[in-house]
């Protein structure tokens, strides 16, 4: 399954004040509150349009935020032979909560954190080395593999050498 790069994807944890917390609670516009800030806090322009999907923390002070800008997802379209998606997004079908290690189409790595099925954590990776510092980081002891681009001879001996630090003596 062809899809748009991971590259693609903004992810991004806003924490607010109390006080703006409190102004959001009933807030019809929190979606364009928080697509406003992400911009402002990274320098994003402004005039462009951009997908957004949030999750509430589990801390209540923060948003787990994904932007997409919807022009650059255009010109994914433009031949027509591309998903407008990513597995990351197909993935949230399949894992509740958890962590899953995802090689997509384009052969990138992305470490992505799921909760409620909402993304709540996401990792661009260089390499599979990266992996086992994040497992390390965030202390887990499993995630879930999808592979939809081909896995090369050397990273599959990684995964093997990975899939072993979680085997049952």
């Amino acid at each position: 399954m062809k899809c748009f790069k991971s590259d693609c994807i903004i992810f991004y944890t806003l924490f607010l004040d109390e006080k703006e917390m409190q102004n959001q609670i009933n807030n019809e516009n929190l979606c364009d509150f928080l697509e406003a800030k992400i911009c402002l806090v990274l320098n994003l322009p402004r005039e462009q349009e951009y997908f957004l999907r949030y999750s509430l923390s589990d801390s209540g002070n923060a948003y787990h935020c994904v932007l997409l800008d919807k022009e650059v997802l255009a010109s994914y379209v433009s031949n027509a032979t591309e998903y407008l998606s990513h597995p990351c997004f197909l993935c949230a079908q399949f894992v509740k909560e958890g962590y899953a290690l995802i090689k997509d189409w384009n052969l990138n790595w992305v470490f992505v954190g799921f909760k409620e099925q909402n993304i709540v954590d996401f990792y661009t990776l260089e390499n599979l080395d990266k992996v086992c510092e994040k497992l390390e980081l965030l202390g887990l002891d499993m995630f879930w593999l999808w592979e939809v681009g081909e896995i090369a001879s050397l990273e599959n001996e990684k995964l093997k050498k990975l899939e072993s630090k979680f085997l049952m003596p």
